[in-house]
């Protein structure tokens, strides 16, 4: 079924003017043709979207369900109308990157929201995954550029790298937890609790390094729940379930329910590098590259 955009327009506007007449005017329609259009899209539909003889008109359940998601097709339609003609116009470049679980907070948001301010005229698409899955992504022009977890497993060849600044472990630990308020902790002080954490079985660097830890402090963790996803873990732990570990960078650490004391063990970090194709020329990597280097110069220094 392929619904017509301008009966979902006018749906749309008779949701908002909740009067057959006034969204008539407001469309420059009759409100006859009005309503045989938002006839036809009940019909394509199969279901009433209007309480009929209401005054002002109402919606059924279906309607306001149907109008909430009929403006957000809308804005797609028209996001991809413009961009089409600015393409033709020679006005619109594209740029897609890729980013491991532990870019979503940190530099990163901020690099991308510098870059479209910079660069009105650039679609951008930004996609998450696994280091392993971005590196051949790249690898195979399916991503421009990804910011990775090191090292890719197996090594893809024709990529260039670029170290960035490591990125912390934390702990997490519910609010009441009897370390909540420390600033630092010992991994070993962990010792007998039970662990939420991400599954192992991903062996890269951060699951390298996590292994590693665990052994430095002596101990191996009692996993009670494995979760890939990193907010979702910080919901569970702050539900209960155990106490985490996590890099600062792929969680909000301003929380009141959970506490996030880094942790003393001085390898308690993780490497992180960005990568693209050695034979990429395109000046929008070489754009982003260059104000990735100014954004960490000035995270080196301080807040900017």
């Amino acid at each position: 079924m392929i619904l017509k955009l301008n009966r979902l327009r006018s749906f749309v506007v008779l949701a908002e003017e909740r009067h057959f007449s006034r969204a008539a005017q407001r469309l420059h329609i009759s409100q006859p043709s009005l309503s045989q259009q938002i006839r036809a899209l009940e019909g394509e539909l199969g279901v009433d979207l209007v309480v009929r003889g209401s005054r002002p008109t109402e919606l059924t359940e279906a309607g306001r369900r149907l109008s909430r998601d009929a403006r957000g097709l809308l804005a797609q339609a028209r996001a991809v109308t413009e961009r089409t003609r600015q393409t033709a116009q020679g006005k619109v470049s594209h740029l897609s990157l890729g980013f491991a679980d532990d870019y979503r907070y940190g530099f990163l948001p901020r690099l991308l929201g510098d870059f479209s301010i910079g660069h009105p005229n650039v679609y951008l698409r930004s996609q998450v995954g696994m280091t392993g899955d971005l590196g051949e992504a790249v690898h195979d022009r399916n991503l421009d550029i990804a910011f990775i977890t090191p090292p890719l497993v197996p090594d893809i060849r024709g990529l260039r790298e670029r170290a960035l600044p490591p990125v912390e472990f934390r702990a997490v630990l519910p609010s009441g937890h009897r370390l909540a308020g420390a600033g630092t902790i010992s991994l070993a002080a962990l010792r007998d609790e039970r662990f939420v954490l991400p599954a192992m079985a991903h062996w890269t660097g951060f699951f390298r390094q996590l292994a590693r830890l665990f052994d430095h402090a002596g101990f191996e963790p009692a996993v009670f729940h494995e979760i890939n996803d990193p907010d979702l873990l910080c919901n569970v732990v702050a539900a209960g379930a155990g106490v985490g570990l996590a890099t600062a960078g792929s969680m909000a650490t301003q929380r009141d329910d959970l506490a996030f004391p880094r942790l003393v063990e001085p390898d308690a970090e993780v490497a992180q590098v960005v990568i693209w194709r050695s034979d990429d020329d395109s000046p929008l990597v070489a754009d982003l590259l260059g104000m990735l280097d100014a954004r960490v110069s000035r995270d080196r220094v301080g807040p900017g």
